[in-house]
Protein backbone atom coordinates (compact mmCIF):
# COMPACT_ATOMS: atom_id res chain seq x y z
CA UNK A 1 0.00 0.00 0.00
CA UNK A 2 2.63 2.16 0.84
CA UNK A 3 4.56 2.07 -2.26
CA UNK A 4 1.51 2.20 -4.42
CA UNK A 5 0.39 5.34 -3.08
CA UNK A 6 4.12 6.57 -3.37
CA UNK A 7 4.42 5.59 -6.73
CA UNK A 8 0.93 6.77 -7.71
CA UNK A 9 2.40 10.32 -6.22
CA UNK A 10 5.55 10.49 -8.45
CA UNK A 11 3.75 9.28 -11.34
CA UNK A 12 0.78 11.98 -11.42
CA UNK A 13 -0.16 13.20 -14.83
CA UNK A 14 -1.05 16.68 -13.36
CA UNK A 15 -0.80 19.02 -10.85
CA UNK A 16 -4.55 18.17 -10.01
CA UNK A 17 -4.41 14.44 -9.90
CA UNK A 18 -1.32 15.01 -7.74
CA UNK A 19 -2.32 16.59 -4.72
CA UNK A 20 -5.55 14.73 -3.81
CA UNK A 21 -2.96 11.56 -4.23
CA UNK A 22 -0.78 13.12 -1.15
CA UNK A 23 -3.72 14.15 0.66
CA UNK A 24 -4.55 10.39 0.90
CA UNK A 25 -0.73 9.47 1.85
CA UNK A 26 -1.09 11.63 4.41
CA UNK A 27 -4.20 10.32 5.45
CA UNK A 28 -2.45 7.21 5.74
CA UNK A 29 -0.13 8.33 8.32
CA UNK A 30 -1.82 6.12 11.19
CA UNK A 31 -1.64 3.09 9.06
CA UNK A 32 1.86 3.65 8.70
CA UNK A 33 2.37 3.91 11.98
CA UNK A 34 0.68 0.46 12.71
CA UNK A 35 2.76 -0.84 10.12
CA UNK A 36 6.06 0.44 11.52
CA UNK A 37 6.42 2.27 8.52
CA UNK A 38 6.50 5.90 10.38
CA UNK A 39 9.92 6.58 9.98
CA UNK A 40 9.60 6.03 5.91
CA UNK A 41 6.25 8.29 5.95
CA UNK A 42 8.35 11.00 7.40
CA UNK A 43 11.44 10.65 4.87
CA UNK A 44 9.12 10.48 2.12
CA UNK A 45 6.73 13.21 3.28
CA UNK A 46 9.37 15.97 3.47
CA UNK A 47 10.26 15.64 -0.06
CA UNK A 48 7.11 15.29 -1.53
CA UNK A 49 7.01 19.04 -2.42
CA UNK A 50 9.90 18.01 -5.26
CA UNK A 51 8.13 15.48 -7.05
CA UNK A 52 5.74 18.34 -8.87
CA UNK A 53 8.69 20.48 -9.38
CA UNK A 54 8.29 19.59 -13.15
CA UNK A 55 4.50 20.82 -13.10
CA UNK A 56 5.03 23.96 -12.27
CA UNK A 57 8.75 25.15 -14.15
CA UNK A 58 8.13 24.02 -17.72
CA UNK A 59 11.40 22.05 -19.21
CA UNK A 60 11.79 20.61 -15.90
CA UNK A 61 12.54 16.73 -16.79
CA UNK A 62 10.19 14.08 -15.52
CA UNK A 63 12.20 12.25 -13.43
CA UNK A 64 15.41 13.59 -11.54
CA UNK A 65 17.90 12.78 -9.19
CA UNK A 66 15.58 13.31 -5.69
CA UNK A 67 12.95 11.02 -7.08
CA UNK A 68 15.17 8.13 -8.14
CA UNK A 69 16.94 8.44 -4.90
CA UNK A 70 13.30 8.51 -2.63
CA UNK A 71 12.33 5.32 -4.94
CA UNK A 72 16.10 3.70 -4.07
CA UNK A 73 16.09 4.49 -0.61
CA UNK A 74 12.23 3.30 -0.09
CA UNK A 75 12.59 0.36 -1.82
CA UNK A 76 16.20 -0.27 0.10
CA UNK A 77 13.67 -0.14 3.49
CA UNK A 78 10.77 -1.99 2.80
CA UNK A 79 12.75 -5.02 0.27
CA UNK A 80 15.82 -6.89 1.38
CA UNK A 81 16.97 -7.24 -2.07
CA UNK A 82 19.73 -5.18 -1.77
CA UNK A 83 21.06 -6.12 1.33
CA UNK A 84 23.54 -9.15 1.91
CA UNK A 85 21.50 -12.42 2.41
CA UNK A 86 24.22 -13.72 4.54
CA UNK A 87 27.82 -12.97 5.96
CA UNK A 88 29.53 -15.07 3.27
CA UNK A 89 28.00 -12.93 0.58
CA UNK A 90 28.73 -9.46 2.25
CA UNK A 91 32.24 -10.66 2.35
CA UNK A 92 32.81 -11.38 -1.04
CA UNK A 93 31.58 -8.32 -2.43
CA UNK A 94 33.94 -6.79 0.17
CA UNK A 95 36.92 -9.10 -1.29
CA UNK A 96 35.19 -8.06 -4.94
CA UNK A 97 36.26 -4.39 -4.01
CA UNK A 98 39.43 -4.86 -2.43
CA UNK A 99 40.63 -6.93 -5.08
CA UNK A 100 39.16 -4.04 -8.11
CA UNK A 101 40.93 -1.50 -6.33
CA UNK A 102 44.66 -3.39 -5.98
CA UNK A 103 44.28 -4.27 -8.97
CA UNK A 104 43.14 -0.68 -10.86
CA UNK A 105 45.60 2.24 -11.52
CA UNK A 106 45.01 5.46 -10.41
CA UNK A 107 44.13 7.76 -13.54
CA UNK A 108 44.11 11.00 -11.84
CA UNK A 109 46.29 11.18 -8.64
CA UNK A 110 47.05 14.82 -7.19
CA UNK A 111 50.27 13.79 -7.08
CA UNK A 112 51.06 12.97 -10.84
CA UNK A 113 54.01 10.90 -10.10
CA UNK A 114 51.37 8.43 -8.77
CA UNK A 115 48.94 8.49 -11.75
CA UNK A 116 49.25 5.05 -13.84
CA UNK A 117 50.30 2.99 -10.58
CA UNK A 118 48.45 0.91 -8.79
CA UNK A 119 48.16 1.10 -4.87
CA UNK A 120 49.96 -2.39 -4.61
CA UNK A 121 53.09 -0.49 -6.59
CA UNK A 122 52.35 2.36 -4.45
CA UNK A 123 53.09 0.46 -1.38
CA UNK A 124 56.19 -0.74 -1.74
CA UNK A 125 56.02 -4.30 -0.91
CA UNK A 126 57.08 -7.21 -2.18
CA UNK A 127 53.75 -9.54 -3.83
CA UNK A 128 55.42 -11.21 -6.62
CA UNK A 129 55.29 -14.07 -4.14
CA UNK A 130 51.10 -14.03 -3.45
CA UNK A 131 48.88 -16.33 -5.40
CA UNK A 132 45.74 -13.67 -5.96
CA UNK A 133 43.37 -15.99 -6.72
CA UNK A 134 43.86 -18.20 -3.87
CA UNK A 135 44.23 -15.21 -1.54
CA UNK A 136 40.54 -13.75 -2.92
CA UNK A 137 39.16 -17.27 -2.24
CA UNK A 138 40.41 -17.59 1.03
CA UNK A 139 37.26 -17.07 3.94
CA UNK A 140 36.81 -14.80 6.33
CA UNK A 141 35.49 -15.84 9.57
CA UNK A 142 32.87 -13.40 12.23
CA UNK A 143 33.63 -13.26 15.59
Amino acid sequence: MFLEMAHQILYAPDVEQWRPKVHLFQSHRGTCRVCKLEAEFFSFWKKIPFTAIHFFHSGMPRTNNIIEGMIRNLSRKIDDTDASQSFETACNALKHLMMNYRFHAFSCSRNRAHTGLRPQQLAGGDISNINWVEFSQQRITSN
